[in-house]
This record gives structure tokens, sequence and C-alpha cells, in this order.
């Protein structure tokens, strides 16, 4: 069975303004809602992203993706550091500095990141 990336899904729309641009999925970082806006987030930049946090989730599928929280799914190969906060509540640090705090839901899976 093919990946969303493999099955042609290598483009996510991003918006600054008026303007809309193509990303590459492997240049984003990682996806962040606030309210009813879903952030695009890549090294240098933030988008505003036009799909949901829940669309983008289910179209990309199983790749390299992991949702960490409600509001976040971040890019594993981003993921330069993972905290323990708590027993079940860690804190990841992106390659860009970024922090997010994984929800207790998500421990599980954010523990997944540890087996190589």
């Amino acid at each position: 069975m093919k990946t969303s990336i493999e099955a042609g899904w290598r483009k996510i729309v991003g918006r600054v303004g008026e303007e809309f641009f193509l990303l590459n999925v492997d240049e984003i970082l990682a996806f962040q809602a606030e309210r009813d806006i879903v952030w695009i987030i890549t090294e240098g930049r933030r988008y505003i992203a036009t799909h949901t946090l829940k669309a983008l989730e289910k179209r990309l599928g199983d790749t390299r993706f992991q949702r960490i929280h409600r509001n976040a799914l971040v890019n594993v190969d981003h993921v330069r550091k993972i905290s323990s906060l708590s027993s079940q509540r860690w804190l990841i640090t992106l390659s860009n500095h970024q922090e997010f705090i994984a929800s207790k839901r998500q421990a599980r899976g954010v523990r997944s990141l540890f087996r190589w």
C-alpha cells in the first residue's frame, strides 16, 4: 500500500496574506492549530494552512508526521530532543529550537519515537 507521500501528496499549500505557496512536505517541521487557524511551521517561516489539522493528518497518512497533541503534528525527522516533564508528559524540541509539549493522551506515540 502506498503512503500519501508516495501517492502524490508531496506538496502542501500554505498561505501568507493573499499569496499561496507550494511547500515540500519534507521541509515542514510541524503543524500547529490555534483556534481556527492551522499554522505550517518551516525552518524560517510560518504559513496558514488551507486545511484543518485533522484533514492534514489524514492526508499525510502513514508518513513521518506524528500527532503529539490535539493541536500539533510534528515531523519526526526534525525532532532533535525529547525531554521528560513527567511520567506522561514530554517536551519535544525541533531543529529550529521550537518546543512543543506532548499531551498525556499522545505519550505512547511519543515514546515510540525512541524506537529505531
